[in-house]
C-alpha cells in the first residue's frame, strides 16, 4: 500500500517531490555546465564585436586627450588600477631589444619595465634601433629617455633576487613616443 500525501486537494507520493527537487537542480546544473563550456553562446554574451576586435582598435577610441600623466611611483605602487586605461609615463630610458621594445622608469630600488612588440612613430623607432640598442647607450644617451604613451595590457609582478625591491613588467600591444607633451592641470 501507497502512502499518499495531500497537498491543494492532490495526492501525490510521498518521495516524489524530493526526486523532482533533485532532477530540478541536475537540469540546472547540467544548462549552466553547458552554457558556460560553450564558445557559441559565451560569445554571444560578450559585447557585440569584441570576437574580431584587436589591441590597435581599442588604441583608436582613446584620443590624445584622454592620456593620464602617471608618475613611474605610482605606476610601481598599484600597477593593475592601470590595466586597460590610456597613460602617459615621462621621463624614461627606451631600449631595442631582440623581443621587442622595453622601456624602464628611473627610480632607485625600483625597476619598472614597460615591453611592447612596436613603437610608434616608425621615426621614434628607427631612432631606437640605431641609437639606442645597447643597455650603456639606453643609460647614458639623452636620446633614449621618451615621454612614453601606452595601454597596459598585462602586469606582471615579481622579486628580485635580493628581497629589497620587486619588478613590475607592463605588457602593451605598442608604445607610442611623444617628444613632449603639453602638461594637464
Amino acid at each position: 500500500m501507497r502512502r499518499f500525501i495531500i497537498r491543494k486537494g492532490r495526492p501525490t507520493p510521498k518521495g516524489h517531490k524530493r526526486t523532482f527537487l533533485k532532477r530540478k537542480r541536475l537540469a540546472h546544473l547540467l544548462g549552466a555546465t553547458i552554457v558556460l563550456c560553450s564558445t557559441r553562446l559565451a560569445l554571444a554574451a560578450d559585447a557585440p564585436g569584441l570576437e574580431t576586435a584587436n589591441i590597435r582598435e581599442f588604441v583608436s577610441y582613446f584620443s590624445p586627450n584622454d592620456f593620464k600623466i602617471v608618475d613611474s611611483d605610482d605606476l610601481y605602487a598599484a600597477p593593475a588600477k592601470f590595466i586597460g586605461q590610456p597613460i602617459e609615463i615621462r621621463n624614461v630610458r627606451c631600449l631595442y631589444a631582440v623581443d621587442g621594445y622595453h622601456c624602464i622608469a628611473p627610480q632607485p630600488g625600483m625597476v619598472t619595465i614597460v615591453s611592447a612588440k612596436s613603437v610608434a612613430p616608425a621615426a621614434e623607432r628607427e631612432a631606437l634601433k640605431s641609437d639606442c640598442a645597447e643597455i650603456q647607450a639606453m643609460a647614458h644617451l639623452p636620446a633614449c629617455r621618451k615621454n612614453v604613451r601606452i595601454i597596459p595590457a598585462d602586469l606582471t609582478e615579481s622579486s628580485l633576487p635580493n628581497y629589497a625591491a620587486k619588478r613590475v613588467v607592463m605588457t602593451a600591444e605598442r608604445i607610442e613616443i611623444h617628444p613632449a607633451s603639453q602638461l594637464k592641470h
